[in-house]
């Protein structure tokens, strides 16, 4: 069920989903669900996020889904997260009953895990517009759906940050901050980030003097940090997918993966200045990590051969 996206249509009731020893993730997005979602057995790579759900059925007595529609039991505990949820069941004392009431939150509202859970429909478009207003680069539509409500809905555009943006950094901070990041849809305009980056961004950059910490567990690509910056990983693992990891060098100075607690998964660049100089002068080199390896293995790839000159 890896990447799966549960979508109820419109005037559709779901009695019960059960889920269990799922190894993935699933989204939940504007269901209605007559009872509850059921998820067991071994949550240790469970992750579940349901958006904008409804549960319940104002026809029958109040059930065991009056507080929550899920059912979590899973051993050792799944990552589920609920949030934007209504119950139906029984809001009101007198008949007619009508309306439904907001329950709380389940699980923390954390960006990078939205994101994360939602990356799969970012490629589910209803319709593709050929021509899209200037400074517009994309336009997406989501379900959005009232019952029996006392009020309407007033949906309003704002001119912000989006996660496909270009970003660089304005401060040092934690890469989860917006207050960290600029961002710009042009690469040349820049305004205060209102998103975080992530797998989805265009370009990447930590500046000089600025030193990012990544303190959950985190995917990228095209991402540099820049002569005098610094990129620290403390107590999660940042994967680097297509190469997509550059630390640069110039004759101001180097780029620096800092002191860290956390893990580096993937291909990362590390780049080295050497200034020009009229003799010969022997220089040592050291990749900017604790490791195991040789000098040989490192930057010789593993040969003896005298001739290749890296010696």
């Amino acid at each position: 069920m890896e990447g799966s996206s549960v979508a109820s249509p419109r005037g559709t009731v779901i009695p019960e989903i059960g889920i269990a020893n799922l190894s993935g993730k699933v989204a939940l997005i504007n269901n209605w669900f007559q009872d509850r979602v059921t998820i067991s057995g071994n949550g240790s790579e469970t992750k579940v996020l349901g958006l904008g759900t409804v549960f319940g059925d104002n026809t029958l007595p109040v059930g065991p889904a009056t507080n929550t529609y899920i059912e979590n039991t899973t051993s050792p505990a799944g990552d589920i997260r609920s949030f934007n949820t209504r119950s139906y069941n029984d809001p009101n004392s007198v008949n007619p009953k009508y309306g439904s009431f907001q329950v709380n939150n389940t699980g923390i509202v954390d960006s990078t895990f939205i994101a994360t859970l939602l990356q799969q429909l970012r490629n589910i478009h209803a319709q593709v517009l050929t021509s899209l207003p200037s400074g517009v680069s994309d336009v997406r539509f989501y379900r959005v759906w009232l019952y029996k409500g006392l009020t309407g809905i007033d949906i309003e555009g704002n001119a912000n940050a989006v996660t496909t943006d270009y970003f660089r950094s304005a401060a040092s901070g934690n890469w989860n901050s917006v207050g960290t990041w600029e961002s710009s849809a042009d690469n040349s305009t820049w305004q205060a980030a209102t998103y975080t980056p992530n797998i989805n961004s265009n370009t990447i950059t930590i500046r000089n003097g600025h030193a990012v910490a990544v303190t959950t567990d985190l995917t990228v690509d095209q991402t540099t940090v820049n002569p005098g910056g610094a990129l620290v990983v403390n107590g999660c693992t940042l994967t680097v997918m297509n190469n997509g990891l550059t630390v640069k060098s110039d004759a101001t100075g180097n780029g620096r993966i800092g002191n860290s607690s956390g893990a580096i998964t993937g291909n990362v660049k590390v780049e080295r200045y050497i200034p020009a100089n009229t003799s010969r002068a022997w220089r040592l080199l050291s990749i900017p990590t604790t490791t195991a390896q040789s000098i040989n293995a490192a930057w010789q790839n593993g040969q003896s051969d005298r001739r290749h000159h890296y010696l």
